[in-house]
């Protein structure tokens, strides 16, 4: 297996949480074809497809399936971190400390199985910002 696909392997269990991900030969053989017939390489058509499948619950529901999992308190964090607050200016609105931020909002990144706010903002910034919006407004945060 070539580095690219062990690295993506890698990746793939983080993203999923499991402890083991198992791309089938043919699988790859198929991405391999799809790649050679689009003029792309490897990587490039399994970062499209993997990004249109992560988009796909967004797209159909107007939001990401972790959102469902997330507390009310994830949800305010979550939200205000979409649309850009600070871990401190979430904590001022909430009426937290800054701990109690940081704690939801590891809750929050690993409920999204991502690393960081960067990470979270990209993800987020696939559902539609106005339900982040509305979730603000209709929580008077």
């Amino acid at each position: 297996m070539g580095a690219f696909w062990q690295s993506f392997v890698i990746w793939l269990r983080r993203r999923l949480g499991e402890r083991e991900v198992l791309l089938s030969h043919k699988l790859r053989r198929e991405i391999e074809n799809l790649a050679q017939k689009r003029g792309q390489s490897v990587r490039e058509v399994t970062y499209e497809l993997l990004l249109a499948s992560l988009e796909q619950p967004v797209r159909q529901t107007g939001c990401h399936p972790a959102w469902e999992a997330l507390t009310r308190r994830e949800r305010d964090v979550a939200a205000l971190t979409a649309v850009g607050y600070s871990n401190q200016q979430i904590a001022d609105r909430l009426f937290l400390s800054i701990e109690t931020v940081r704690t939801h909002l590891r809750s929050v990144l690993r409920k999204y199985g991502v690393r960081s706010k960067e990470d979270l903002r990209a993800l987020l910034g696939a559902q539609d910002l106005a339900m982040m919006e509305k979730h603000i407004e209709e929580n008077g945060l």
